[in-house]
């Protein structure tokens, strides 16, 4: 490749291919080979990702002692459930009023925002509805005109939960993350059907674009994020998005122990290997089959199991490569989205969409002790530091 290694340092830097370059690495002294190793390698390990071990799951093998006693709790409640016949319409009720009360954050980082109350109307940006209600949370810390922000979306067991009853959790979100939080009022089945869900969703994402000089936010570091259904929210808005090469919109999608697979139809719930699989999966189906039916108790799943307008994971493999980067976040005992996760994370990573998988030891679906939830604060705050900060 020339006379000089000058000559072939300059030819390197301009290859038009991969294959140019290991040409030129072959031709290479055996000692300008070693050197061009070591110096890599120095170069790849000053560049490591601070999020970098958050991906690394070193399983504790049981629930920590606070997250066991939760998960003996509510098992018998579910058998009792299943026993009665299933999600009903009562059940739907009762898991309502538990929702309304169930943020138990300090109220404290509600003084530490100041919170806007909007009414948007989400005919201008697509949905279909003329009146939906947001909520803006900024940090006071948070200086400048040109914010991170993102779009937060709660969950409730599809059926459940409202802007209002998550106030406290959406003020802590913003103080700890450093960003503006914008939390929709998306609704919940049965009132709502799929897919009439995401287009609410896409409505608030382009209103924040609308009106980010207001709200003092940068358009190039919007994130979605949500936990359970909301993470579910938050992958079918980016999916939406991507039909319409549009996901462009949002910067990162970071969503929390997801409900948005299908792998609970895969198999019967008596035939299901984990016990905690095996304890839920029949009452997590009822529940998300409201975004179809008003009637889960006799509802066909056979006809829709493939549905990315049901399960956003199951889209079509040419939309993951316009996927924004995503964040997938659960717990090692996760009985709705560990699993799911772990399926989706793997359609992902040929693309390059996969930032990480998180899995947090020893915790479950909204199970936690003080510790981990303080840990997960503290994990998910260095996420967003890491990529709406930089």
């Amino acid at each position: 490749m020339g006379s000089g290694a000058a000559k072939g340092l300059t030819e390197a830097t301009v290859a038009t291919s991969e294959d140019e370059l290991r040409v030129f690495v072959a031709e290479l002294p055996a000692e300008a080979r070693a050197k061009l190793a070591k110096a890599v390698a120095a170069a790849q390990k000053g560049s490591t990702h601070p999020t970098a071990a958050l991906w690394e799951f070193k399983p504790l093998g049981k629930r920590v002692t606070e997250v066991q006693a939760q998960w003996d709790f509510i098992q018998p409640m579910w058998q009792g459930m299943v026993a009665a016949g299933g999600f009903s319409k009562e059940v739907v009720e009762q898991t309502r009023a538990f929702v309304a009360v169930m943020d138990q954050t300090s109220e404290e980082f509600l003084g530490q925002c100041d919170i806007e109350d909007a009414s948007i109307d989400g005919t201008a940006y697509g949905s279909e509805n003329s009146s939906m209600k947001v909520l803006v949370f900024t940090p006071k810390t948070l200086a400048g005109r040109s914010r991170p922000a993102q779009l937060w979306f709660h969950g409730g067991a599809f059926v459940a939960g409202n802007v209002d009853a998550f106030r406290k959790s959406c003020a802590a979100r913003a103080v700890h993350n450093q960003t503006v939080v914008i939390s929709p009022e998306i609704g919940v089945a049965p009132e709502l059907k799929a897919p009439h869900w995401f287009s609410k969703v896409i409505a608030a994402v382009k209103w924040a674009h609308a009106e980010a000089e207001r709200l003092g936010i940068d358009v190039k570091r919007i994130a979605v994020s949500g936990e359970s259904h909301g993470a579910y929210t938050g992958l079918g808005v980016c999916m939406k998005l991507a039909e319409k090469d549009e996901a462009q919109l949002v910067k990162l999608a970071v969503l929390d122990i997801p409900g948005f697979n299908n792998d609970f139809l895969m198999t019967a719930p008596e035939d299901e290997a984990g016990e905690m699989h095996k304890a839920c999966s029949k009452l997590h189906m009822q529940a998300m089959s409201y975004l179809i039916t008003d009637d889960p108790l006799t509802f066909d799943w056979a006809p829709h199991k493939s549905d990315p307008n049901i399960f956003p994971a199951q889209m079509d493999e040419k939309l993951l490569p316009k996927l924004p980067p995503i964040v997938l976040m659960t717990r090692e005992f996760d009985h709705v989205g560990k699993r799911g996760s772990e399926q989706f994370a793997q359609r992902l990573k040929p693309h390059g969409k996969l930032v990480g998988l998180y899995i947090q030891p020893g915790s479950g679906h909204g199970l936690g002790s003080a510790e981990t939830n303080a840990k997960l604060a503290e994990d998910e705050a260095l996420i967003f530091k890491s990529f709406l900060h930089a």
